[in-house]
């Protein structure tokens, strides 16, 4: 069962709510007249110039990787007779060329403010009692945090991404600073976890999607996940939240835009949301939490207990994990320590662990990181039925899943005694989209084992290549089964093994 709240804490939620109960609040602000619209890929230039002049719509801006569109409507009703945004919309998912709709909804990146609280003691693996660090290896992880910005303070300050701190889509400029201090709580809380651990070779990128006021709009958002993928991201922060009713069948534009970067291996970390309600059963709930991404890991807040913190929004097919995030104490505006509670700073923390444990896989892939997180929770009866895992982030244990247990399997790294490279091996092209060309070292005395995984560890391939000598070329065909996305290339000659990744884009 949910804790009983303290009268502060049923305080601070009043106060969140703006004096509603949870049941009354109200849908997130949107630009009533933005659209957001993604086409499908057999969609012709005529399907999408036809629809713009029925909707009588501008073509603002349009996603580099989702090719999310960002269309102005300047006059209702359309040419069409539509009313409103809401009702293109609607009319918009009815159409075979349009993959999803929605509106350019107003997000929000908060947390509580608890300054004359205690903080919460960190130890030598984590805080509050909870574990969080994990044995860590040599390959460099990228984790993006999409927030208000990030300063560099000291605990962050080793970890920042050098010579590319990255990107401001709020003011369109390449200086992605925090003027609020929610974006550099997060990396710092993420620097510390970090430091404990020894230092890993993590790189932390800001991409500002969040202004002075902690306000920031989906498109941009959109956009800065398409940034993280051109910039071979492999974790995302999103410690913000919009309420929504959920969309009509077809995927809403950000949701997309999640998915599509999973199809390149990028994990989504999202707070489930400071409302205290269950987005299970709300008819609002918190997106982008709610959405059902499976790159996505969606994060509640638990106390030191642990039990659900007062303030967190829960859900037994919404939400996954728990994680501390009740008085942490780190580093914010002007690198002050701040003392702040919420979902929010439960993200970061799983976000720091995704990234330890990313430093020990040969490719790093949110399939096995959310395997081993999910997998290696630590259960709790106070948060039976109120999370998928029922459980809290324990890095150790998730250690184990990767790399003792199945959840690793083709990802981590290889045994010492194994030897393992891809020195020998030339793909061409790479991305491909409809013939990959390998070049590879055959062995004249014993045949070549190719195998090709999925980005969720399936076998989509097995063969077994003749003994030759010197150099061969084999071609891969995709079957039309095998989606856009990365593909792992597995490949055995001899005692030698050989990986690679391949990545397959079907535009």
């Amino acid at each position: 069962m949910k804790k009983a709240a303290s009268f502060i804490q049923v305080l601070l939620c009043i106060v969140l709510n703006f004096g509603q109960s949870t049941d009354a609040l109200s849908q997130s602000p949107f630009n009533g007249n933005t659209l957001l619209i993604r086409f499908d890929p057999s969609a012709t230039a005529t399907d999408i110039a036809n629809l713009k002049a029925q909707y009588g719509a501008v073509e603002l801006a349009v996603s580099p990787v989702s090719t999310v569109r960002k269309w102005y409507i300047p006059t209702f009703p359309t040419p069409n007779n539509l009313p409103s945004i809401n009702e293109v919309i609607k009319n918009a998912e009815t159409k075979s060329e349009v993959n999803g709709a929605g509106a350019n909804y107003e997000t929000e990146a908060f947390d509580i403010e608890t300054e004359n609280s205690t903080p919460i003691q960190w130890n030598g693996t984590g805080v509050c009692g909870f574990q969080l660090t994990c044995p860590t290896d040599q390959t460099a992880v990228k984790i993006a945090i999409l927030d208000t910005g990030i300063q560099t303070c000291s605990t962050n300050s080793n970890f920042i991404n050098p010579g590319y701190p990255g990107y401001d889509f709020v003011n369109n400029d390449a200086n992605p600073d925090d003027d609020h201090g929610h974006g550099t709580h997060l990396s710092s809380i993420i620097g510390k976890i970090a430091t404990l651990a020894g230092t890993p070779p993590l790189q932390l990128i800001s991409y500002k999607t969040h202004a002075a006021n902690g306000k920031g709009e989906i498109f941009n958002i959109i956009l800065a996940i398409d940034q993280a993928v051109l910039d071979e991201v492999k974790i995302i922060n999103m410690s913000f939240s919009y309420r929504a009713a959920p969309s009509s069948g077809k995927p809403a534009p950000l949701e997309a835009a999640i998915d599509v970067a999973g199809s390149y291996g990028v994990l989504a970390v999202s707070a489930t949301g400071n409302n205290g309600h269950d987005n299970d059963s709300v008819t609002l709930p918190n997106y982008p939490a709610s959405f059902p991404c499976a790159s996505q890991i969606a994060v509640a807040s638990v106390d030191c207990s642990p039990a659900l913190s007062t303030f967190s929004n829960w859900g037994y097919t919404r939400a996954d994990i728990g994680a501390p995030g009740e008085n942490i104490g780190a580093e914010a505006l002007n690198c002050s320590i701040a003392v702040k509670s919420g979902t929010s700073q439960a993200a970061a923390m799983v976000s720091a662990v995704a990234g330890l444990l990313g430093t020990n896989l040969n490719i790093v892939h949110w399939s096995p990181l959310k395997c081993a997180i999910l997998s290696g929770a630590q259960y709790h009866a106070s948060l039976q039925n109120l999370l998928s895992t029922e459980g809290v982030v324990h890095a150790p244990s998730a250690y184990t899943e990767l790399m003792v247990n199945a959840c690793g399997v083709g990802y981590r790294s290889p045994a010492a005694t194994t030897p393992q490279h891809n020195s020998g091996l030339e793909l061409s092209p790479n991305p491909f989209s409809q013939i990959l060309s390998l070049r590879y070292p055959a062995s004249p005395s014993s045949p070549t084992t190719l195998e090709i995984y999925d980005a969720a560890g399936k076998q989509v391939l097995r063969e077994t290549l003749p003994p030759a000598n010197g150099t061969q070329i084999w071609y891969w065909r995709p079957e039309a089964r095998c989606t856009e996305g990365i593909y792992l290339l597995r490949m055995t000659s001899n005692t030698d093994i050989y990986t690679a990744k391949v990545i397959l884009q079907r535009y």
